[in-house]
């Protein structure tokens, strides 16, 4: 485990499921996760993470000095309600990643209360849908560059080789990721309106 990097998986849906599973295929890092459903983790503890019963159980079996805690929520909600508990259990120099579909403007304020505790946090678009775990996840990845840099490893291991990157300051990850989705949609309605 000594070379293994650390990282504590909140989110074991459909992408958080295909996301632990990369990881986890990599073997290069130790996957710690929970969901509120019982069967989700069961899933991804078969396939080799460790699960854990809620997000206090979460924090407390990541031993890595610099703890870095994953998000992949529904957008409102249920982000910031896990976003807040897990902001108020960890120590200084910890990273929260927020995989959501979150509002910039949310993200903004997250980050603001993250900074006050002394807490990192990435805002990351990412894209590709279920089948990008085998092929890797586009991300658009907005926050301070050198918390960016400590996790590049594991955006490596998750993202499309030239799929990924650091796109600007707090907020902006979130900003492109609703950039990229107006112009999907529109294509969607283009081609939907043209075959009807």
């Amino acid at each position: 485990m000594k070379n293994k990097m650390q990282i504590g998986f909140i989110g074991l849906g459909k992408m958080g499921e295909g996301m632990v599973s990369r990881m986890l295929k990599s073997k290069k890092v130790e996957v710690i996760g929970w969901d509120i459903s019982k069967r989700s983790v069961e899933k991804v503890v078969k396939m080799g993470a460790k699960g854990t019963e809620s997000s206090e159980d979460l924090v407390s079996k990541l031993k890595q000095k610099r703890k870095i805690v994953w998000l992949m929520l529904p957008a409102g909600k249920p982000t910031e309600n896990v976003f807040q508990k897990v902001l108020s259990l960890l120590d200084k120099r910890s990273i929260i990643i927020d995989g959501a579909n979150s509002n910039f403007h949310d993200s903004l304020r997250r980050h603001k209360l993250a900074e006050k505790k002394g807490v990192s946090m990435l805002d990351v678009g990412v894209s590709g849908g279920i089948v990008a775990h085998e092929k890797g996840y586009p991300m658009m990845i907005g926050g301070e560059k050198q918390t960016y840099k400590f996790c590049k490893p594991i955006f490596e291991i998750l993202g499309r080789k030239d799929g990924f990157d650091f796109v600007g300051v707090p907020g902006t990850g979130h900003y492109v990721k609703m950039v990229h989705n107006a112009i999907e949609y529109g294509m969607m309605q283009a081609i939907a309106e043209g075959f009807d």
